[in-house]
């Protein structure tokens, strides 16, 4: 059996789940070619750790594959040409046939019948009509895929499922003699699962599907609660799967690495004895029998797991931006006047704010309300529980502003306290150190070439909200109290070192290079070499 999937960096936790998965209960035969199609240069940076499981792995740049356009882009789908990059696939150089998995999967149980799959095997879609594209057996074919393509910009329809959406039209269309539909239990996604559990039993489920929200989200809160006595909510319950999974995929990556470096190679059959020892004490008795029975290694590489593979991989990669965040944030912006305070000194420059701007604050920002004596509410607020619970008064000066839009690295946090309950509209997740934003609007310039020598590899959260207002379309951007850390605060000094200092103005000087809408409210802070300076009655020299 030859196994192909699609994968990003944010994606990257869902398919260490699946790979583990796959050796678990997958019964595929080890060495079994795998395709790693991969949208982003950083998935090889995870190469060494995906490279060890059981598998014969080939990498794909999908950029020497082509691109997928699409003349039609639906709105609120900002991931819409990504999705349609799993078309790509047809183009792999390789007589097939091959079996699809999205990297949101998990396999359950055995697949090895898919091997003996038809050519264009799929599961049907329990809660709409057609297929569902996350598992599909298939033969590559260029000359179908330019088909497909074609077939695209010809029909200039709006496909709102991506690639989905493209296969069920084109093949009703022109082959519906090639469809060949299997069990359902091939392909059960989450929504259908909790809707009618009785439909999908656990034991016959062959790959379950996380759509929509995804598990690596949100931070498992549960892991080390015994889960034998782990009595869960059905939403839950299918979350702690896949974080069961992933939890000993990391456990195992990092035991045989580690083990790798301390291990004469001739003695390493020993150490991935030990690895799947590890993985296998995990999985039935838990983490504290695993650390027993496995010695100091496994302590080692326990850490290692929960630096490199949770606190790392997860803080990076998995608190990607989700389409309904997004909704949200371009219903605010797109096409507005955008204000974003800062909490610098330049901020208490601030007089007025006319009715049909856009107000953004971050952290402390908020103080500056009730300084002036600003009679409005916020259109957008970002911080973290960490600095909520810090900042003496910032929860009673939130409360008492309000705002459109609440972004926090931390949703219990704000559940739990009630005074926040009837602060905001809509509540966003945004941790504030994923590249997301960004990359895309600094490219072709990389983020290690503009971090210079700031502390973190991201930007501070004033500048965060301007990426904000530059992905999602602001007609005007005004910016005050953003003053990279220089002259303390605008309550007073500042006694904490700045940590984001070159990266900060490095990414304002491209803004200020490639977007002439991005303007300095104030002369006196340190944006004021580098953006134009605006006043709301106009532009001034």
């Amino acid at each position: 059996m030859k196994l192909v999937t699609l994968v990003n960096v944010s994606y990257l936790p869902g398919l260490f789940a699946l790979l583990e998965s796959l050796i678990e209960n997958g019964r595929i035969k080890p060495g079994s070619p795998f395709f790693i199609v991969y949208l982003e240069p950083g998935v090889l940076e995870y190469r060494s750790q995906i490279e060890v499981f059981e598998f014969k792995f080939h990498f794909i740049n999908v950029q020497d594959l082509g691109f997928v356009a699409a003349p039609l882009k639906p709105s609120g789908r900002d991931n819409f040409e990504i999705a349609l990059q799993k078309l790509l696939i047809f183009r792999i150089q390789d007589k097939g046939p091959l079996c699809f998995i999205d990297a949101d999967m998990l396999c359950l149980n055995s697949i090895r019948e898919a091997g003996q799959m038809d050519h264009f095997s799929v599961a049907p879609n329990p809660r709409r009509k057609g297929f569902n594209s996350g598992f599909m057996v298939f033969r590559p074919s260029i000359s179908l895929f330019n088909e497909i393509t074609k077939y695209i910009q010809e029909s200039n329809r709006l496909f709102r499922h991506g690639d989905q959406g493209v296969l069920n039209n084109f093949l009703e269309e022109r082959y519906p003699d090639t469809i060949k539909l299997i069990d359902v239990l091939w392909n059960v996604d989450k929504k259908s699962y909790l809707e009618n559990k009785a439909d999908f039993p656990d034991n016959q489920i062959k790959l379950f599907h996380y759509i929509s929200h995804k598990p690596w989200w949100s931070s498992p809160t549960w892991y080390w609660v015994d889960w034998r006595r782990l009595r869960l909510k059905k939403k839950a319950r299918v979350n702690w799967w896949w974080w069961q999974y992933y939890w000993r995929a990391q456990v195992f990556i990092h035991t045989r690495l580690f083990l790798k470096k301390l291990v004469p190679a001739g003695f390493f059959a020993g150490a991935r004895r030990l690895a799947q020892k590890a993985r296998d004490v995990l999985k039935t008795e838990g983490p504290t029998a695993a650390l027993k029975k496995t010695g100091g290694y496994l302590a080692f590489s326990c850490a290692e797991a929960w630096n490199g593979g949770y606190r790392g991989l997860l803080d990076g990669a998995i608190a990607s931006p989700t389409e309904k965040s997004h909704a949200h944030l371009r219903r605010l912006i797109e096409g507005q006047r955008v204000l974003i305070i800062g909490s610098g000194p330049s901020a208490n420059e601030l007089e007025r704010i006319p009715d049909d701007v856009k107000v953004f604050t971050c952290n402390r920002g908020v103080q500056i309300f009730r300084r002036l004596r600003l009679d409005r509410r916020l259109d957008l607020y970002m911080s973290t529980a960490s600095k909520m619970k810090r900042l003496e008064g910032l929860e009673g000066d939130l409360a008492r502003v309000g705002t459109k839009i609440l972004v926090v690295d931390d949703f219990r946090y704000v559940r739990k306290h009630h005074s926040l309950g009837g602060v905001f509209s809509d509540l966003v997740y945004d941790n504030g150190k994923h590249d997301f934003y960004i990359k895309k609007l600094i490219h072709p310039h990389s983020l290690s070439s503009i971090r210079g020598s700031s502390h973190h590899a991201w930007t501070s959260t004033g500048i965060r909200l301007l990426q904000y207002a530059l992905y999602f379309g602001a007609s005007e951007i005004y910016l005050t109290g953003i003053d990279f850390g220089k002259n303390g605060y605008f309550w007073g000094k500042n006694e904490d070192k700045w940590l984001h200092d070159s990266i900060d103005e490095n990414f304002v000087r491209i803004v200020a290079a490639r977007r002439p809408h991005v303007y300095s409210l104030t002369r006196s802070n340190s944006l004021a070499s580098i953006l134009p300076h605006k006043t709301w009655a106009g532009q001034t020299a």
